[in-house]
């Protein structure tokens, strides 16, 4: 009998680009309890997922790969996909993402990342050398990119959103 991999979703974008309102929109839910039960999300086909809703730029690189391993072993029998927040910054100081990228690239997961090239906020969409870093980093898995500039309005923000789930629901 052939095993699937198990789907891991990385949600990327700048720090403040609306990562963490397109996860609750997307799961429709603010509140994430990764250590507990796999949730079910309503619009993925009854799919189960552990959501770990904390990134990179809020925490130290090295306390952001402890949490998602320790998440991640927590869940290591459950039949589950995962869903993290990732904050592109590649400064080499202490939210740099080349370690977290070096280990997921290490996971037996079906890695998925799904990169927000516009900010919720303001107008400046993601820069190239930014992407081609990005691209450089990352020997396992596959970059979706998601360019609808929604610069704060909540009908292209819902378009994006759609899109997102769309494609989710479709690897799941």
């Amino acid at each position: 009998m052939k095993v699937k991999p198990r789907k891991l979703f990385v949600l990327v974008g700048y720090p403040h680009s609306g990562k963490r309102l397109m996860l609750h929109h997307l799961f429709n839910r603010k509140n994430f309890f990764p250590h507990k039960a796999p949730i079910y999300a309503p619009g993925f086909d009854s799919g189960k997922f552990v959501v770990i809703n904390i990134t990179n730029y809020s925490n130290s690189t090295a306390d952001y790969l402890n949490r998602i391993n320790d998440v991640l072993e927590r869940h290591t029998d459950t039949n589950t996909s995962f869903m993290i927040l990732m904050s592109l910054i590649f400064d080499g100081r202490a939210h740099d993402i080349k370690k977290v990228l070096e280990y997921l690239n290490r996971t037996s997961y079906e890695l998925h990342y799904l990169v927000l090239t516009s900010s919720y906020y303001d107008q400046e969409p993601m820069k190239e050398q930014d992407l081609e870093q990005l691209r450089r980093f990352i020997t396992k898995g596959r970059i979706h990119l998601f360019d609808t500039l929604v610069t704060q309005s909540s009908l292209r923000f819902k378009q994006r959103r759609d899109e997102v789930a769309k494609l989710i629901s479709d690897i799941v």
